[in-house]
Protein backbone atom coordinates (compact mmCIF):
# COMPACT_ATOMS: atom_id res chain seq x y z
CA UNK A 1 0.00 0.00 0.00
CA UNK A 2 1.54 3.26 -0.70
CA UNK A 3 1.57 6.56 1.42
CA UNK A 4 -0.92 9.22 1.10
CA UNK A 5 -0.05 12.35 -1.26
CA UNK A 6 1.04 14.83 0.34
CA UNK A 7 1.32 18.17 -1.15
CA UNK A 8 5.01 19.80 -0.69
CA UNK A 9 5.81 22.23 1.68
CA UNK A 10 5.32 25.85 0.97
CA UNK A 11 8.66 28.13 0.88
CA UNK A 12 8.78 30.39 3.92
CA UNK A 13 8.04 34.39 2.48
CA UNK A 14 10.71 36.88 2.23
CA UNK A 15 10.37 39.71 3.49
CA UNK A 16 12.73 42.48 1.89
CA UNK A 17 13.99 45.66 4.30
CA UNK A 18 11.90 48.79 3.48
CA UNK A 19 14.56 50.73 1.74
CA UNK A 20 14.86 52.01 -1.96
CA UNK A 21 18.37 51.67 -3.20
CA UNK A 22 20.75 54.47 -4.52
CA UNK A 23 20.37 53.47 -7.88
CA UNK A 24 16.09 53.35 -7.59
CA UNK A 25 15.84 56.78 -5.85
CA UNK A 26 18.27 57.82 -8.66
CA UNK A 27 16.17 56.43 -11.70
CA UNK A 28 13.01 57.76 -9.97
CA UNK A 29 14.41 61.45 -10.25
CA UNK A 30 15.72 61.03 -13.49
CA UNK A 31 12.92 59.64 -15.03
CA UNK A 32 10.47 62.52 -13.59
CA UNK A 33 12.98 65.22 -15.32
CA UNK A 34 12.97 62.82 -18.77
CA UNK A 35 16.59 64.70 -19.76
CA UNK A 36 17.97 63.60 -22.50
CA UNK A 37 20.61 61.25 -21.40
CA UNK A 38 24.00 59.93 -23.37
CA UNK A 39 24.37 55.98 -23.49
CA UNK A 40 28.31 54.72 -23.40
CA UNK A 41 29.10 51.28 -24.93
CA UNK A 42 32.22 49.75 -23.35
CA UNK A 43 33.80 46.71 -24.92
CA UNK A 44 35.96 45.44 -22.50
CA UNK A 45 39.09 43.21 -23.81
CA UNK A 46 39.30 40.02 -21.36
CA UNK A 47 42.65 38.00 -22.62
CA UNK A 48 46.01 38.61 -24.16
CA UNK A 49 44.75 35.92 -26.75
CA UNK A 50 42.67 38.46 -28.92
CA UNK A 51 45.83 39.36 -30.04
CA UNK A 52 46.29 36.34 -32.21
CA UNK A 53 42.35 35.38 -32.25
CA UNK A 54 41.85 38.73 -34.21
CA UNK A 55 43.25 36.42 -37.33
CA UNK A 56 41.05 34.33 -36.76
CA UNK A 57 37.89 36.65 -36.83
CA UNK A 58 36.94 36.33 -33.20
CA UNK A 59 38.30 37.41 -29.66
CA UNK A 60 37.15 37.35 -26.02
CA UNK A 61 35.60 40.67 -24.87
CA UNK A 62 33.24 41.87 -21.95
CA UNK A 63 30.47 44.43 -22.86
CA UNK A 64 28.59 46.73 -20.93
CA UNK A 65 26.34 50.14 -21.65
CA UNK A 66 26.53 53.07 -19.00
CA UNK A 67 23.59 55.08 -18.67
CA UNK A 68 22.53 57.52 -16.31
CA UNK A 69 26.15 56.96 -14.07
CA UNK A 70 25.26 53.47 -13.69
CA UNK A 71 27.00 50.62 -16.03
CA UNK A 72 24.95 47.36 -17.43
CA UNK A 73 26.44 44.34 -17.52
CA UNK A 74 25.36 40.74 -18.74
CA UNK A 75 26.74 38.36 -15.58
CA UNK A 76 30.37 39.42 -14.00
CA UNK A 77 29.37 39.21 -10.17
CA UNK A 78 29.55 37.11 -6.98
CA UNK A 79 26.16 35.47 -7.02
CA UNK A 80 24.90 31.98 -7.87
CA UNK A 81 22.48 33.11 -10.51
CA UNK A 82 23.40 35.27 -13.97
CA UNK A 83 21.73 38.05 -14.54
CA UNK A 84 21.77 41.94 -15.63
CA UNK A 85 24.47 43.56 -13.22
CA UNK A 86 24.40 47.22 -12.41
CA UNK A 87 27.67 48.81 -11.47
Amino acid sequence: MLPPLVSPPKPPKIEYPDFISVFDQDMKKLMEERKPEVVYLNIYNVSSANKFLEFLGFGFYHTSIELYKHEFSYGGHDYDCSGIVVV
